[in-house]
């Protein structure tokens, strides 16, 4: 799974870097996200790239009550689950991170460790959707993709998020891809990666410094 990241790249270099058009919003920086924060993402609208946020718990449209919702949907599953295929098939997005975090079960407890690209920040395959309250106001929200780790990451945990290249971007954006996504749904090459164990201190949401990367 994925239960906790890092986006703090600097608005401008988000959009060059992935080719943004358009911006929505102000990107704030976060070392330790947490469920229910809101994140920036990528999705395409006319053809063109937009940044905007969404509140990271996905909740389905058709849902009769809010909630926290989901934060990540299996890879496996998204297309054929009634929560995310229709996201799936209509809504998807792209997550901008830095690096995320995972916990590795010791004898002495779980040991949280940081996850980042060796040369270039990640980029998570995401959905998004739009909720309703019988009030009338709306909620967008968003979940990461996860799959089976690779070699790198199976050591700490048997989940990851899928984390999409270049080429592989424009096909899951692109609302007319006939292409199979499941096919990008698939865990990285061990060598994008690189991993360390960090502080347990970033068990606390609260914690959110530059800190919470700190070898340890």
């Amino acid at each position: 799974m994925c239960g906790r990241f890092a986006q703090i790249r600097e608005e401008e270099e988000l959009m060059k870097s992935l080719s943004v058009h358009h911006c929505e919003v102000s990107v704030e920086t976060s070392y330790n996200i947490a469920p229910g924060a809101d994140i920036s993402i990528i999705h395409q609208q006319d053809g063109r790239r937009v940044l905007d946020s969404r509140r990271w718990g996905l909740i389905p449209f058709w849902a009769k009550e809010g909630g926290r919702g989901m934060i990540n949907a299996r890879s496996e599953t998204v297309s054929e689950k009634p929560s995310f295929r229709h996201a799936f098939s209509k809504r998807r997005c792209l997550i901008p991170s830095s690096g995320f975090y995972e916990w590795e079960k010791t004898e002495n407890g779980k040991q949280p460790w940081f996850i980042s690209g060796k040369n270039q920040p990640l980029v998570f395959a995401g959905i998004w959707e739009q909720w309703k309250s019988p009030e009338g106001f709306s909620v967008k929200t968003c979940a990461i993709l996860t799959c089976e780790a690779n070699e790198l990451m199976a050591p700490i945990h048997h989940r990851m998020p899928v984390i999409l290249q270049e080429k592989e971007r424009n096909i899951w954006l692109d609302p007319q891809s006939k292409l199979d996504l499941k096919s990008l749904l698939r865990p990285c090459f061990q060598e994008l990666l690189q991993a360390w164990p960090v502080s347990s201190r970033v068990n606390r949401p609260v914690f959110n410094e530059p800190d919470c990367f700190a070898p340890i």
